[in-house]
């Protein structure tokens, strides 16, 4: 399951407008240049700004909204063995994103991981009923999951 949400989008967008803002609009012969035309060094201070900005998401000194983030907070949690932690995360994003699959299956590994097993099942079957063909490896893996989750 891969962690993409809109703000990915928006960040490829924002390198896109830096890309050319510091290669700038080529002219090709006979035309003039477009009318939005920023001469040379405003364009480096508006790719220096963009860098800036892209500079501070990339080091988490701003946070993007979204599920996307806080599903990654979740799993980087449960990761670090913080089941009861990555929970309030998760959820957030399932509330935000109802019906994405990912999302469930993640809420089934920190559910069964915290040993909520009534929890892990109702998530387990909302993920089936949201993706039955649920690959047969992740499928598996998930019932091992639930079995350790009922074991004394």
């Amino acid at each position: 399951f891969n962690i993409v949400d809109n703000w990915n989008h928006l960040g490829g967008l924002a390198g896109g407008l830096l890309a050319a803002a510091v290669i700038g609009v080529p002219q090709v012969a006979g035309r003039r240049l477009p009318r939005f035309h920023l001469a040379r060094p405003m364009r480096a201070i508006l790719a220096g700004a963009l860098l800036l900005a892209a500079a501070a998401v990339v080091a988490g000194g701003v946070e993007l909204p979204g599920p996307g983030r806080d599903l990654a907070r979740g799993v980087n949690a449960l990761a670090a063995g913080h089941p009861r932690e990555a929970e309030p995360a998760i959820r957030r994003a399932a509330e935000l994103q109802p019906d994405e699959p990912r999302i469930r299956y993640w809420l089934v590994w920190t559910y069964a991981t915290a040993g909520d097993c009534q929890k892990a099942g109702v998530q387990l079957a909302e993920l089936t009923r949201l993706l039955p063909d649920l690959p047969a490896s992740d499928r598996q893996e998930l019932d091992q999951l639930m079995k350790s989750c009922q074991s004394p």
